[in-house]
């Protein structure tokens, strides 16, 4: 549990209770998101202290509210984290993804830092008996950049600029490369560039080596990229990211940014350029457990660390320190190894 900023403790807390259209979930994996850590270091937009947090979760169902047959005990289970109010207009539409009322498990509500979560019937995915728990975890990063990407509207051969090479970025190289992509990744740093490489880009480009417009433009037959994808939420990056983007292609901002930004205008017009966000899951889940479960996607490339739960503090402050060189950091829940894998 989140106690204060900088500071997480383990403590014994009443055991979640679910009601009749929720699942109790015994978290067995969560990874630790680029958000969380945010949260350790500056606190949480949705939640004050103390507060659990952790939504990038895996585990099996222990318990039930009621009877349903989607779902029995002991199944093998990962859950969207959004929550939609189902009164809203978008909501009444059919188009939940745009709720005006959205809440995050993890955020808003207590999330999977924790032995249990409670989670609706509605938001809960089912892995093939014989998928590792390990292996769920990663699903709700991928679900992420998968939304993304299908915002991006991408077509296989096209030319896709990633800016960043964090968590999301590593997802959304992995997911262009299978769309049949040409995929260039951009970052400042060298550390960041050699995790990236493990995910087949055909470009790195270092920021602080080369010149990023020129780069761009040599690897594109100076057209410019097709889509462009930030997951950086840098305000300068993301104001830069236009020059990248060829006539009639799309900037696709995922990473969080809270600042006003500044684009030129005559550069959306002259290339009728389209540019979208993109912040939920919505969707996506089925087929990126499904592109995970056949090796479509990477898993053992993407985790570079599991601790066990009692050793959380220290997965946050070496997530925190080790920034660009760790990848995915999981924390481990249940029993059945001791100790940091």
């Amino acid at each position: 549990m989140s106690t204060a900023i900088g500071r997480i403790e383990i403590q014994e807390i009443e055991k979640p209770v679910p009601l009749s259209d929720e699942a109790l979930i015994e978290v067995h994996y969560c990874g630790i998101c680029g958000s969380d850590l945010k949260a350790f270091l500056y606190g949480d937009p949705y939640a004050g202290f103390p507060h659990v947090f952790g939504h990038e979760a895996s585990g099996e169902i222990a318990e039930l509210g009621s009877e349903t047959d989607k779902l029995k005990l002991g199944d093998r289970v990962v859950y969207d984290i959004s929550l939609a109010c189902g009164a809203c207009r978008p909501c009444l539409e059919g188009r939940a993804c745009y709720c005006t009322g959205l809440k995050f498990i993890g955020g808003h509500l207590p999330g999977a830092f924790a032995q249990y979560v409670k989670v609706p019937y509605k938001n809960i995915h089912k892995l093939p008996d014989d998928m590792p728990l390990k292996l769920g975890a990663l699903c709700e990063p991928y679900t992420v950049a998968s939304r993304a990407c299908m915002r991006a509207e991408l077509n296989s051969g096209e030319n896709v600029l990633i800016l960043g090479a964090g968590s999301i970025a590593l997802c959304a190289i992995a997911l262009a490369k299978e769309k049949g992509c040409n995929v260039f990744v951009a970052t400042r740093k060298d550390s960041r560039l050699e995790r990236a490489k493990l995910f087949g880009p055909d470009a790195l480009i270092n920021t602080e080596k080369e010149d990023m417009l020129k780069r761009v433009m040599q690897l594109t037959g100076n057209e410019g990229c097709d889509v462009v994808l930030d997951a950086t939420g840098a305000k300068s990056i993301i104001e830069d990211a236009v020059q990248y983007v060829s006539r009639g292609g799309r900037l696709v901002i995922v990473g969080i940014c809270r600042d006003n930004i500044s684009l030129n205008a005559f550069d959306i017009l002259l290339k009728e350029m389209k540019i979208v966000g993109s912040m939920n899951s919505y969707g996506q889940y089925p087929a990126v457990i499904d592109a995970l479960y056949r090796g479509k996607l990477h898993g053992d490339e993407y985790v570079t660390d599991v601790f066990p739960y009692q050793q959380a503090q220290e997965a946050f402050e070496y997530g925190i320190a080790g920034a660009g060189i760790c990848g995915k950091i999981l924390l481990r829940f249940n029993n059945d190894s001791e100790g940091r894998e």
